[in-house]
């Protein structure tokens, strides 16, 4: 990409996020939420992981 291009790009994004700044939040919530699930996920997943290692060693 060119850097004239980029730099379009760039001055429509931040038009757009001065215009639309709900919409930001919403996405920045949306994402955090399900960051968070992942994280609740894989961290159960890692119990039960050591778990079974616990077992394997007695």
């Amino acid at each position: 990409m060119t850097e004239e291009a980029r730099a379009a790009r760039n001055a429509y994004h931040r038009e757009w996020s001065r215009e639309h700044p709900e919409k930001i939040r919403e996405y920045a919530a949306r994402h955090w939420e399900k960051k968070a699930a992942q994280m609740k996920e894989y961290l159960e997943g890692k119990e039960e992981t050591d778990e079974d290692e616990d077992d394997r060693v007695r």
